[in-house]
């Protein structure tokens, strides 16, 4: 085992949105005294990631962002960053027009709105993330590395955009709804187990030596690539059913026992 990867959400996170002590000193010790790198891998931008983790811990992972869009060394520069085009996202706004104010876009480091002020659900992802959603006027999107675009919307109309997702023809761009109450879009290959597979060659680790632990849909992948995965007690059964073995729940320290069983060989 030279490279654990894991998600943040329902994961690493219990639900108060905190990572335990207990967890943050032994993923420190395992970076520290046994030379395993950790990866947060998660769907937030960088502030969702920084201002969530202790300093000591930040500075010392490796990060996959904005669900594989972003790849970031321990110290914090860019390895690789996947974009969407401004023809794939003219597109995209063409297809959604009358949805183009609810609409946001990440870029390396930055959150922008299109619409004046944020609405009750970008209000949510500011204080999830810990971090302030911009506004950008729509048409300078152009002068914007794309990293990954969100179309917010009430949770009863799930159904209305779920269709309109499936009848759209952008096939560059790789749709996951990831909460009730928005879709992403990514670039067509783009996903945490490809991010995965990139940063192992980069650190010259085979992938039969990683670990992937993970709950949810964007997780698969990532789980799927690793030479190892460990579902949380809380994960969906599709996770469940592709992982190796199922530890305790989030809210039970279940990333420091899942690593605990696998290290002592269980």
């Amino acid at each position: 085992m030279k490279l654990i990867a894991i998600d943040m959400d329902d994961t690493l996170l219990n639900n108060q949105n905190i990572v335990t002590p207990v967890q943050n000193d032994f993923l420190i010790h395992l970076i520290r005294e046994k030379g395993i790198k950790i990866v947060i891998s998660t769907g937030r931008l960088v502030d969702g990631i920084k201002n969530l983790l202790s300093p000591e811990l930040y500075e010392l992972v490796y990060v996959i962002a904005l669900n594989g869009s972003l790849i970031l060394n321990n110290d914090k520069t860019i390895i690789k960053s996947d974009q969407i085009t401004n023809k794939l996202f003219k597109e995209l706004l063409t297809q959604f027009e009358d949805y183009k104010l609810d609409m946001s876009i990440l870029d390396e480091f930055n959150y922008y709105r299109f619409s004046p002020q944020n609405n009750d659900f970008m209000d949510h992802e500011e204080k999830l993330n810990k971090t302030t959603i911009r506004y950008l006027d729509i048409e300078e999107y152009k002068n914007t590395n794309i990293l990954k675009s969100l179309l917010f919307y009430h949770p009863t109309e799930r159904k209305k955009i779920e269709k309109k997702v499936l009848e759209s023809t952008i096939p560059g761009l790789r749709p996951i709804f990831t909460q009730p109450y928005l879709v992403e879009f990514l670039p067509i290959d783009t996903n945490k187990g490809t991010a995965l597979e990139y940063l192992s060659n980069y650190l010259d680790i085979d992938m039969k030596d990683t670990v992937a632990i993970g709950d949810g849909t964007n997780d698969i992948e990532l789980m799927e690539r690793a030479g190892h995965a460990i579902a949380m007690g809380n994960a969906i059964e599709e996770v469940k059913n592709i992982s190796d073995f199922v530890t305790l729940p989030n809210n039970k320290d279940g990333v420091k026992v899942g690593i605990e069983r696998l290290l002592r060989g269980d």
